[in-house]
């Protein structure tokens, strides 16, 4: 299509040119933006909400759980029973990440760690005098 033509199809109303990439579509009344654009736009929007909102979610998130704990680790159970070498399989793809994980909190947590091993030593030296 030439420009003309173009020009003639947006006249007429028959394709419509996107707000912010001007790519071109079919027209479609009050529609001003593309598909992807807005996918983009709409996920910008969830990002930035859930941010603004992230105490919130999380309160929701916990409460759900409270109320539900029985019913999502019965489906955790059966996921794991169903497939059973998955959880393998991620910790040998995803082994450097996970150590990684580990190690920083062992550095972050360490002396907690080892205030509790103490405790721990002079229990188990206390109960067997």
């Amino acid at each position: 299509m030439d420009e003309e033509e173009l020009l003639k199809k947006i006249i007429n109303k028959e394709l419509t040119i996107c707000e912010t990439c001007d790519n071109i579509f079919a027209y479609v009344p009050n529609k001003i933006f593309c598909s992807n654009c807005k996918r983009l736009r709409w996920n910008a929007q969830m990002r930035a909400s859930h941010k603004k909102n992230k105490n919130k979610r999380n309160t929701q998130k916990r409460v759900y759980y409270e109320k539900n704990k029985e019913k999502i680790t019965a489906q955790a159970r059966a996921d794991y029973a169903a497939n059973p070498e998955k959880k393998k399989i991620y910790r040998e793809k995803n082994r450097d990440k996970l150590n990684a994980r580990r190690r920083v909190h062992r550095e972050k947590n360490r002396d907690e760690m080892n205030a509790q091993k103490r405790v721990d030593y002079h229990k188990k030296k206390d109960a067997s005098e």
